[in-house]
């Protein structure tokens, strides 16, 4: 939980007042529920806060960053955008999934 909480961090600190609580929940793949809950949280150990009805990452949460060294962290890297589902190449539902190679490793 301790990623997370520092990916939140830093993306409030990246995106200030353009934050997005949709766009935080696709990247981390949570729902909206999820998110306020976490949110909930943060607030409640101090890690954000309110300033001008927009959240903002406090003095705490900008300590708790540093002392893990996720200071740097950049929330556009492509290490941490999900890729999409293009649902044109998506298989149905009652559709098997056989992995690519599959028959090649199965002898039986």
């Amino acid at each position: 939980m301790e990623y997370i909480t520092c990916l939140v961090l830093a993306y409030f600190k990246e995106k200030k007042a353009n934050y997005s609580i949709s766009e935080l929940s696709e990247l981390l793949g949570y729902d909206n529920a999820r998110v306020e809950d976490l949110l909930y949280r943060m607030i409640a150990n101090g890690l954000l806060h309110y300033v001008d009805n927009l959240l903002v990452v406090s003095q705490k949460g900008l300590t708790f960053l540093i002392s893990r060294n996720y200071e740097d962290v950049n929330m556009q890297c492509e290490e941490y955008v999900m890729p999409h589902i293009c649902p044109d190449k998506a298989l149905p539902q009652d559709a098997p999934y056989v992995p690519k190679g599959f028959s090649k490793k199965y002898k039986g």
